[in-house]
């Protein structure tokens, strides 16, 4: 709650430092229960969902952005956007919902991945998830596309170890935060692993990865952390319980919240937002694996 408060005395205008910080806000208020119509905090999330939806294209779904785009901006900014016209069954919600979808679908690479260089494959699963979050908002997404991205994150899947590797475009990509993220991605959109022997190895490799590194790992203050935890603490939440791992990441979020309320982050609004939604990582998504 104290997070959530100082995140929204960082609100100017409606909106935080960017799209993507505005977005992650978003989330952060929806996600511990404010929403247009409801919460703590509904105000807020009104005028961030306003500033947010008066930066879509309405021709072509996309953010109105000077310079490269940025993919995962924009499936940052479908996430918000569908989550809230979701929670809220908002028409205008779902309105701006589709033409994020169509922004999209427009920006998916022949290839079916989303995203440039080192992050590509961080933004193809947060497209993923933002696209299964416009689905249950009610906006129907080719399924053609979801498939094609899924089996571009297979081809970038080792067949041995089920360790996601570097993409051919990218540099150093951390493969515990990559495994992570094309797991959630493959689990949010309906693959189990029972069916999918590349999906059981990369959930098998994390098991053991994610049990040595709760021990080992150090805790920094980086936002790109954040990312870290953010996805990793998500995967664990669908594998099972994992208290030692919970804890780890529930002190590296809390460490970056302070730090960002005592003025030594660099990216206050965004690390008080990612922290927020590492602290609700168990019940962020629905549980699809039977334990």
């Amino acid at each position: 709650d104290a997070s959530l408060t100082q995140l929204v005395a960082m609100q100017e205008d409606g909106h935080w430092s960017d799209a993507r910080t505005t977005a992650a806000a978003i989330l952060a208020l929806s996600g511990e229960g404010s929403t247009l119509s409801k919460g703590p905090h509904s105000r807020s999330v009104r005028g961030a969902v306003h500033w947010l939806s008066k930066q879509v294209n309405p021709k072509t779904g996309l953010l109105i952005h000077t310079g490269p785009y940025d993919d995962t901006t924009h499936a940052w900014a479908l996430a918000a956007i569908a989550d809230i016209a979701h929670l809220d069954r908002s028409t205008v919600g779902k309105t701006f919902t589709k033409r994020l979808v169509k922004g999209a679908l427009g920006l998916q690479q022949e290839s079916g991945l989303w995203g440039q260089d080192k992050a590509v494959v961080e933004t193809t699963a947060q497209m993923l998830l933002a696209l299964n979050i416009a689905e249950k908002a009610g906006v129907d997404v080719a399924d053609e596309a979801i498939e094609r991205a899924l089996s571009a994150l297979d081809q970038i899947t080792d067949a041995r170890t089920g360790k996601v590797t570097a993409f051919k475009r990218a540099t150093a990509i951390d493969t515990t935060q990559a495994t992570s993220a094309v797991v959630m991605a493959k689990l949010l959109n309906g693959r189990l692993p029972a069916a999918d022997k590349l999906l059981a190895r990369s959930l098998d490799l994390l098991e053991k990865e994610l049990n040595e590194k709760s021990r080992s790992i150090k805790l920094y203050l980086k936002v790109s952390d954040l990312e870290f935890w953010g996805w990793t603490t998500l995967c664990r939440a669908q594998m099972g319980d994992d208290k030692a791992w919970r804890w780890t990441g529930f002190q590296r979020a809390a460490a970056a919240a302070i730090a960002a309320k005592e003025g030594s982050s660099e990216e206050p609004a965004k690390a008080l937002a990612l922290s927020t939604m590492i602290f609700g990582a168990a019940y962020r998504y629905e549980t699809v694996m039977e334990k």
